[in-house]
């Protein structure tokens, strides 16, 4: 099926509200500032998802019609995958794939010494070069690339997710956004001038991969002091790192983000054509062939032309989402 244009009884739970049918709610997974995540069941499937729960008087509604219309645009293994949007009058829910494994920042204190081994990063950054490049060829900036913001599965593959703060771009429009988070934002940010949009996850890829790596920020202290270090390229490299890796994050990290490489030049680098474990990626959902996904549903009770029509257009509805999860 292309991606052409763009029920039965549940366990309410009240900490969702009136959340629809489809799901079992079955635990909070976190919470912050303007949302809470829950872990839920699609019913009829079975499959486990995670829901995103937005209250509308917390949020501004062009921040939230934004983030859904950026992450309709994306389907990439390396991202989280929205399966279906559902609203009433209070409360947006974001039905969202559920990754099992932790996040990064997590995965990254559980490793041996609290940082990773150089093979182990370097599989893990491929595959988020790959994500962020992805979004950028679709004209969109995460503008948040942050260990807390990237989700690791079963089998240790990252993927990108919370696109709150993400906006598009066009090839060399200049912005002027303030998201994303002081300790991996781009220095241009803080100078009250316009700057494009791309340079800015390559800043953050940098301070993420020093972290991997580290375990530390290479930047750290006050804002101001943050800041100014940022501004002036002040940091050091632990010994352990190797002469390719540090070439390649200070590289990443150059204060004047026209001088920053590209995604394609980041992907040439030396570091990253070093041999490593053979990692298979993940594949897009779904995982069986659409013939078979369709016969599934319609053995459900699932109108077969309603579900064509529902992943044709990209509506992200009750008929979509279990496609997406098969």
């Amino acid at each position: 099926l292309g991606r052409g244009c763009p029920h039965s009884s549940s366990k309410m739970s009240s900490f969702t509200g009136n959340f629809h049918q489809d799901y079992d709610v079955l635990m909070p997974l976190g919470e912050g500032h303007f949302a809470k995540v829950v872990l839920a069941e699609h019913v009829s499937t079975r499959m486990l998802v995670a829901v995103k729960v937005l209250q509308k008087d917390k949020l501004r509604p062009t921040a939230v019609r934004r983030e859904v219309s950026i992450l309709k645009d994306l389907q990439h293994p390396n991202i989280i995958q929205l399966l279906e949007v559902s609203e009433n009058s209070t409360t947006m829910f974001l039905v969202m794939e559920y990754a099992r494994g932790k996040d990064l920042q997590r995965h990254i204190k559980r490793a041996e010494r609290q940082k990773l081994q150089e093979e182990r990063a370097r599989l893990i950054f491929r595959e988020l070069l790959e994500a962020v490049q992805y979004c950028h060829n679709r004209g969109v900036i995460h503008g948040d690339l942050k260990p807390a913001n990237i989700l690791m599965d079963r089998e240790g593959h990252p993927k990108l997710s919370d696109f709150g703060v993400a906006f598009r771009f066009l090839p060399g429009q200049e912005v002027t956004t303030c998201g994303g988070t002081r300790q991996y934002a781009a220095p241009e940010i803080f100078l009250q001038k316009k700057y494009q949009g791309p340079p800015l996850d390559i800043w953050s890829l940098g301070i993420l991969l020093f972290e991997m790596l580290a375990g530390v920020r290479p930047f750290s202290g006050s804002q101001t002091r943050l800041t100014k270090d940022a501004l002036k390229g002040r940091y050091q490299f632990p010994q352990h790192f190797s002469k390719e890796v540090q070439s390649l994050i200070k590289g990443l990290l150059n204060p004047d983000p026209r001088m920053r490489p590209t995604l394609e030049k980041v992907r040439q680098h030396p570091w990253l054509q070093l041999e490593s474990v053979p990692c298979h990626p993940p594949q897009l959902l779904p995982k069986a062939t659409e013939r078979a996904i369709l016969h599934i549903m319609a053995g459900k009770g699932y109108n077969r032309l309603k579900v064509i029509d529902a992943v044709k257009c990209r509506k992200y509805d009750p008929d979509m989402a279990p496609f997406l999860l098969l």
